[in-house]
Formats: structure tokens, sequence, C-alpha cells
């Protein structure tokens, strides 16, 4: 009988060597910088395969075996072990040790589902093999059946278990399981791994490209308007704010289609949003500057050319202004309806900005940036101290809140002096005395002011000239 079952284990050993051969090699993979690896498994088993079940979690790699602490494994067992990870990721079995008696089978199935009720079978084997093998499953769960009969013993079998990585963008990109990742846009950003998308950074906060968090507007930064708007502007404020937007890297204007708001026209864009809302007139004052035409001025053919149709039913709108300088997109040209008093700004993600001349900002956060106080002026941007606010000197003062420059210091003017730095009015200029002027513009002492002179007077303070004594009289 030994003789017949040993002819069996050689027959079941050339099938399996030929099996074998025709596998394909191992095929690793290995994730791009922007991605990580997040693929654990959890093993479950049943059935009386006593010590050879032991269930675990969280790991990506394992053995499993009919029973590590016999030499041949028991008669009429019955037993289980599913492999069960995230859906598309793949689990890969590998056999090391296999011996079994002929009719003892080891089956291993694809499975939809934890409870593998419509099982796909990829392999059914008994005998014995020289050689390495693999088998695998994308579906998220692999499981392995070994059941023996009443009669003959073998040495039993071992297998290695294992989880492919999984690329998922990391923290600071964004993009599709086991796709492209992409880096959050300055900005924005994104904390956790996987294909969440990337959150634009809250008021008073910034984000270079590819962050994983917000940072809080330093000192000497402020934060920039964001997307809730800003009301009431009117043409020069608005023209201001895109100047103050442009320096800090806002990148300029873009026209929303009729029902479109500028969330949505700036996100088409790729960009962030800075809505102004102002009035018509306003409104046409920007966009005539800009270039825009309305389209009563245009001729019919190029406005039909274009396209325009600004209330959607086929009535062209005085009130509707057309682009004219970019080009034609899909054989119509942007347009605009002054009925939404709307224009948009569109930006590139940058949430805080430096502090301007003439002001500065000495914590972190959201805060504005302060003026320099009246009497004081700062040329440096991004200050974060109040010192970078520099006294107009002595001889000079200046009534301007937020001065970026020295010469908003005014001279006390001839007939006056201050010796005050910092001064913030122009009644710290004092007057020079009756009897004396002055003719200096800016004194800053009141050894300025000088006596008048033999023949001449002055009967006022703050005086700048003398006066003659009058015919027939003397001053010594």
């Amino acid at each position: 009988m030994k003789d017949v079952e040993s002819t069996r284990y050689s027959q079941r050993a050339l099938l399996f060597a030929l099996l074998v051969s025709c596998l394909q090699p191992a095929i690793s993979q290995t994730c791009a910088p922007a991605q990580g690896q997040t693929t654990p498994a959890t093993v479950t088993c049943g059935g009386n395969c006593g010590p050879g079940c032991t269930p675990s979690s969280g790991a990506t790699s394992g053995t499993i075996t009919d029973n590590p602490n016999v030499a041949y494994y028991s008669y009429n067992l019955n037993c289980w072990w599913l492999i069960a990870t995230s859906p598309g990721v793949e689990i890969r079995i590998s056999f090391t040790e296999f011996e079994t008696e002929t009719y003892d089978l080891v089956v291993v199935q694809r499975c939809s589902d934890a409870s593998c009720s419509a099982p796909t079978e990829i392999l059914r084997q008994s005998g014995s093999h020289p050689g390495t093998n693999e088998y695998s499953s994308s579906t998220g769960f692999l499981k392995v059946i070994f059941t023996s009969d009443h009669v003959f013993l073998a040495s039993g079998w071992t297998l290695t278990w294992t989880t492919l990585p999984r690329c998922l963008c990391v923290s600071g990109y964004t993009g599709p399981d086991g796709g492209t990742c992409t880096a959050c846009a300055a900005g924005t950003y994104k904390s956790v791994t996987g294909s969440a998308a990337c959150t634009n950074c809250a008021a008073g906060k910034s984000a270079a490209a590819g962050a994983s968090a917000c940072t809080i507007c330093a000192a000497g930064w402020y934060a920039l308007p964001v997307a809730d708007g800003l009301v009431g502007l009117n043409s020069n404020i608005a023209r201001s704010r895109l100047e103050e937007w442009t320096a800090q890297g806002v990148s300029g204007w873009k026209m929303g289609s009729v029902g479109e708001s500028c969330s949505t026209a700036c996100i088409n864009s790729g960009l962030s949003c800075y809505p102004l809302v102002i009035s018509e007139g306003e409104a046409s004052a920007i966009l005539a500057s800009l270039g825009w035409k309305l389209t009563q001025d245009l001729q019919v053919n190029q406005v039909i050319h274009a396209g325009v149709n600004c209330n959607g039913d086929g009535v062209m709108w005085s009130t509707c202004w057309v682009n004219t300088v970019l080009p034609p997109t899909c054989g119509a040209l942007p347009f605009v309806s002054l009925s939404m008093r709307m224009l948009c700004a569109c930006g590139n993600g940058v949430t805080c900005g430096l502090c301007l001349a003439g002001k500065y900002k000495t914590a972190t956060g959201s805060a504005a940036c302060d003026d320099c106080a009246a009497g004081r002026y700062s040329t440096t941007v991004g200050a974060s101290a109040a010192a970078t606010c520099i006294g107009c000197g002595a001889g000079k003062y200046s009534t301007t809140v937020g001065a970026s420059l020295a010469a908003t210091c005014s001279d006390c003017g001839a007939g006056k002096y201050s010796m005050n730095l910092g001064a913030s009015s122009a009644s710290s200029c004092v007057d020079c005395g009756a009897g004396t002027y002055s003719t200096t513009v800016g004194a800053s002492a009141a050894a300025t002011c000088i006596g008048c002179g033999a023949g001449k007077y002055s009967t006022t303070v703050g005086a700048s000239i003398c006066s003659d004594c009058g015919a027939g009289k003397y001053s010594k």
C-alpha cells in the first residue's frame, strides 16, 4: 500500500511541477514619493485544526499552517482561514511546504465578501510539490480550506501571505487611490492619507503648496479677504484692493458667466475666489478700463458671433459687458451681466499678506495690521514691531495715520520751531515770541528765533519777518 501511495505522490509532484512552471514571477509594486502604503489585513479562521487556527489583525503579512505543533496533521480535519483587507488591495499567498495524502485537499478561493457565498476556486491541490508558487486575490478576500479523510497522513503544508502596497496620496497631496497624486495648491492643505480633497486655509492662515496643515499668519502678516466678499466698495477702493492683492500674489480679475457665482467662476479657473460686490456704475468704470465693451456699442454681428445672451432668454441687454480682450472660448466670449453687480478677483490661494509700509503687526493670527501712529512713518513691508515706525524729526510733524514715507512729515513753518520728536499736529510747532522772528522752515530749536534788529520791531508771535520803524521813529 505504501508503494502505491508513493507512486501517487510522485505523479502529483510531477503535475504540480508542471503547474508551477506556468506561473508568472512575482511582481513588486513601489509607491511614488507622494504616496504611502496602508494595507493591513485581518485573518479569521475556524474548524478543528486546533493550534493551526490563529486569528490576527493589523498585519501586512503572516504565516498559516495546518498545525504548527505536530509532525503530521490529524484525521478528519475540516478547517478554513479567511484573509480580508480593503477591496482593490492584492492578497498574495505562496506555499513554502506542501505534502498531503492524495485525498486530503487544500482549496484556495477568491471571495467577494466575508461570507464567501459565491467563491471562485483558484486552487484545488493534494500531494506534494517541489517549487515555489503564488496565488492572489484583489477582491479584498482570500479563503484557504483544508480537509483530510480517515486514512493515511502526511506532514502537511505551510503558506506565507502578504498584501501588496496600496498606493495612497499622503498628507499634502490629493488624488484617487492608486492614481496620480497632486500637491495641494498654495492656500490649501490636506492632513490625512487617502483620496480626500485639499481644504482651503481659514482666514488668518496660509500654506505653501503640498502642505499638510495651515500656518497662522505670522507677525508682520495679516489675513487677506477671502470668499465671503467685500460689500459696498467704490471703484477706487476696488482698484486699490486689487492692487493690494496683486502685490500679495493674487492674479487678477475673472469675470463669471451670467448666473455663475464668483466661487464657481474662480473654481473653474483653478484659483481661489475674492468677490467684489459694487454698484453698476462703479463696475462699468472698471470694466471699461479693462477693455470690456457694452453690447450696445458693438455691431450686431459681433454680438451674435460672440454668442452673448445675458439673461438666457434671447434678449440682448445693453448692460451686458463683453470681454473683447480675451480670445473666444468654444465660439463664445466671456461676459457678465451687471444686474449681478458682481466682479470676481481670482487669486492663487494666498491668504496671508505682508503688512504694507506704514503698518505693523506684532502678534500671529488673523488680526489686521496696526497703523503707524500720527507723527510716525515706516517704509518697511512686513513690519512686526511698532519700533519700525519712525518718529518725525524735531521741527516736523505729521497728522497722517499709517504713513509710509518720510515726506509725510511736514515742516514747522517760518516763525515757529519744535523740539519734539514724533509730533502729530501743527500745534506742536511753537511760535517765536514777540520781538523775535525766524525765517527757518522746520526749525528745531528756540535759538532759531532771533530778535528784531535796530530800527525794526514785531508785536506778533510767530513772525517770520520784522517790521521797520515808521518815519521819525527809531529803535536801538
